[in-house]
């Protein structure tokens, strides 16, 4: 295992991010309260649907997981209006490089970043290949953890900007029997333990679910709901309309929101205040004195360092 490697890797990769926004900063101010409670909705696709994406993955090659991370990566990109996106998933296995966990047990579930480049003049069929051959070479870059893959880029504030966890649990269809043997999978629960604004969990035995986790502090149920329903669309689009460019996709709704309150009308903590101007203005000043400047992306990231120091 050459961690210097994976280290490279990770470092070409984040570089090409741009300015870019997260769910939270732009969408956290329709929540109304400060209540820090975790929710969940799920959804359930079509009978219908699934057949067409299992169509799709059979003729295409492409992996059930890697249609569904790029569905979430086309919608994503719709509701912040950018061309790039950055979310987070989750791979298990062990690299072979790696003679330290041959005697160890267990799936060596690892969390990685996913970045998704979207031209309007890409088709759903070339952003699955994309993102699929992305998911190998990380997978051949295993074994740092996230906290080390986001510090081969410290001039950035990658953390800030993962906020949405997407885990795809594929188990065998239809609770069969695994190899002939009396093993037999009756039924999956899941408890969202992670500290991601939103984590959307799929899963696929007799049909395909989406439970949306998610921090009541940051997202209404409302707008989970339309998050779901749209996402529903992007799936349908990609499946159906493969060949098409995705500039010609269009949420049938569009994306609802209102106009954000004034922070004394929110009942905001300063803290909260502080942290959402650092996710909207990081290059705007925060601390003029005298010929020295401070932006908020700086002053958030010296005030994180202390308090972790702390």
């Amino acid at each position: 295992y050459d961690a210097l490697k994976a280290q490279r890797f990770w470092h070409t990769t984040l570089s090409n991010l741009e300015e870019i926004q997260s769910l939270t900063s732009r969408y956290s101010h329709l929540a109304s309260t400060q209540n820090e409670s975790i929710l969940c909705s799920t959804i359930t696709l079509t009978k219908h649907l699934k057949s067409s994406i299992q169509r799709f993955c059979r003729l295409n090659g492409i992996t059930e997981n890697s249609l569904f991370l790029t569905a979430w990566g086309l919608l994503q990109s719709v509701y912040l209006h950018q061309r790039q996106v950055i979310f987070a998933t989750v791979h298990s296995g062990r690299n072979k490089n790696q003679g330290s966990n041959l005697n160890a047990v267990g799936c060596f579930i690892e969390t990685i970043p996913i970045f998704m480049r979207l031209q309007p003049s890409s088709t759903p069929l070339i952003l699955c290949n994309a993102l699929q051959q992305f998911i190998i070479k990380a997978q051949n870059h295993s074994g740092l953890t996230l906290s080390e893959i986001i510090s081969c880029q410290p001039q950035l504030d990658i953390a800030s900007l993962l906020q949405v966890l997407f885990v795809y649990e594929n188990y065998p269809r239809d609770g069969q029997n695994i190899d002939d043997t009396s093993l037999s999978i009756d039924s999956i629960s899941s408890r969202e333990k992670t500290d991601f604004p939103l984590m959307i969990m799929g899963k696929h035995i007799e049909q395909i679910q989406f439970e949306f986790h998610y921090q009541s502090q940051y997202f209404t149920s409302s707008f989970v709901k339309q998050l779901m329903d749209h996402y529903q669309e992007a799936i349908t689009y990609i499946v159906e309309n493969s060949e098409q460019p995705i500039q010609k996709f269009k949420l049938h709704a569009g994306v609802k929101q209102t106009t954000p309150k004034p922070a004394h009308e929110q009942n905001l903590n300063i803290g909260t205040v502080f942290w959402e101007s650092a996710q909207r203005f990081p290059e705007k000043i925060a601390i003029r004195c005298f010929n020295s400047t401070i932006t908020y992306h700086e002053l958030f990231h010296r005030s994180h360092t202390m308090a972790s120091e702390l």
